[in-house]
């Protein structure tokens, strides 16, 4: 989606980024009414697991 000049996938290191996963939470709680909190939980779970390896 959003490439450097040499190549390196931006958006795969904002997304791996604790404060943006945070923010997107946060923002999904307050915008959509549908949001799952549960469900992102895990996600933020297995996300902390890719992070740390």
């Amino acid at each position: 989606m959003v490439r450097g000049e040499e190549g390196e996938d931006h958006i795969r290191y904002w997304m791996r980024n604790r404060n943006t996963v945070e923010f997107i939470g946060l923002w999904e709680t307050l915008h959509n009414p549908g949001f799952k909190p549960v469900e992102f939980d895990t996600l933020e779970k297995k996300l902390d697991l890719i992070i740390l390896t």
